[in-house]
């Protein structure tokens, strides 16, 4: 069967769903360490991770908006 190039964008589509999803993992990864930090506070790590967790959400949301738009190209190239 012949690859098509919906096929080749549909795959792509995949990974950067799996992209987002690392993504969200991560973040709840820095929220559980933040919460941690209430018990056993650390400036300086609460500062790192407070600018590590803020750039990431916003890769996080571009990175959606990103992939809504590519769905929506893929649907167009379908019809």
């Amino acid at each position: 069967m012949e690859t098509t190039k919906v096929d080749v964008m549909k795959e792509i589509l995949a990974k950067l769903q799996d992209l987002l999803h690392n993504q969200e993992v991560l973040i709840e990864k820095f929220a559980k360490i933040q919460i941690q930090l209430f018990e056993n506070p650390d400036a300086e790590l609460e500062e790192f991770l407070n600018d590590l967790s803020n750039s990431q959400s916003e890769r996080h949301d571009t990175l959606k908006e990103f992939i809504e738009n590519y769905e929506m190209k893929i649907n167009a190239a379908e019809l």
